[in-house]
């Protein structure tokens, strides 16, 4: 517009204004060069919101596929978790069903030792039974000799 405004004073000056229309001309042409860098500015800057939208997108989604995989990460720990109190309540109960087979063992023991007990009690029992039954048939056959000698003498009334 500035351009356009020198030239028509120019040519209104006649002569005198051909100096001033060269310059309005270079005027006319540095509008210009302004004009396409103003455009090319403009073209640069749609291209940094564009590039600068799809960055906010890919971190937006970045962004959730961290938070998924830091609540991935947390409930692989609590299951970790679950897993280190589960591990924890099968030792206790290894710990009680080993320690009740060691007292059923030891019982088991006793048993034994009472059994053993109980049989030697019983073959010593049975050779004092065979001893007196041997003493009481020696008895009876000393008996019987008994009477037989007893027989020899008959006592009277008298």
């Amino acid at each position: 517009m500035l351009a356009l405004n020198a030239s028509i004073e120019a040519g209104r000056a006649g002569e005198a204004g051909r100096g001033f229309s060269a310059v309005a001309e270079q005027v006319r042409a540095l509008a210009e060069r302004a004009k396409l860098a103003t455009q090319q500015v403009e073209k640069l800057v749609g291209d940094i919101q564009q590039e600068t939208a799809e960055a906010v997108a890919q971190t937006e989604t970045q962004t959730q596929q961290v938070e998924s995989g830091a609540q991935k990460v947390a409930q692989a720990g609590e299951a970790l978790n679950d897993i280190v109190a589960v591990s924890s309540q099968s030792r206790a109960a290894v710990t009680k069903i080993a320690s009740t087979a060691e007292q059923q063992a030891t019982k088991t023991g006793q048993m034994l030792t009472a059994v053993a007990g109980a049989a030697t009690i019983a073959a010593d029992s049975r050779t004092k039974v065979g001893g007196t039954r041997l003493s009481a048939e020696q008895l009876a056959i000393f008996a019987k000799d008994l009477d037989k000698q007893l027989a020899q003498f008959k006592v009277g009334a008298n």
